[in-house]
């Protein structure tokens, strides 16, 4: 039970790290760039962290209980983004921060933040912004 309390305080905090990055952006180019930034953040952040979200995400392969807590932790990201973005295209950028903050922060040599824009733009530069 302790180990299942630990992991939802930590899915209820992914989030709001989420939240704190994009409440501010005035538009898509500034939304691009909270995103980038968020990336960044995450993947310099604390190693422990970065530990227990992969075990979150290892123990939801395995159990519904904790498959339920990722879900909901990445609906409410995915809330966040939609603000700035299409539902689509915040479920692609969902999926793009968790892959390249996971690369980002293994790398011995992290890519720098252009590629991370780079990316990014790719997403969101086909139309995919929230009217």
């Amino acid at each position: 039970m302790e180990t299942f309390l630990c992991s939802q305080a930590l899915a209820e905090a992914g989030p709001v790290v989420v939240f704190a990055r994009l409440s501010a952006p005035a538009d898509a180019d500034q939304a691009q760039q909270a995103v980038a930034d968020l990336v960044h953040t995450l993947s310099e952040g604390s190693q422990r962290d970065l530990v227990l979200t992969q075990e979150l995400y290892a123990l939801a392969a395995r159990q519904p209980a904790y498959r339920e807590l990722t879900h909901e932790w990445m609906r409410r990201s995915r809330v966040h983004l939609e603000k700035h973005f299409d539902p689509d295209t915040a479920r692609q950028l969902d999926a793009l921060i968790e892959g390249l903050t996971l690369h980002r922060a293994l790398a011995r040599e992290p890519h720098d933040r252009t590629l991370a824009l780079e990316a990014i733009a790719g997403i969101t530069d086909t139309g995919g912004r929230a009217p």
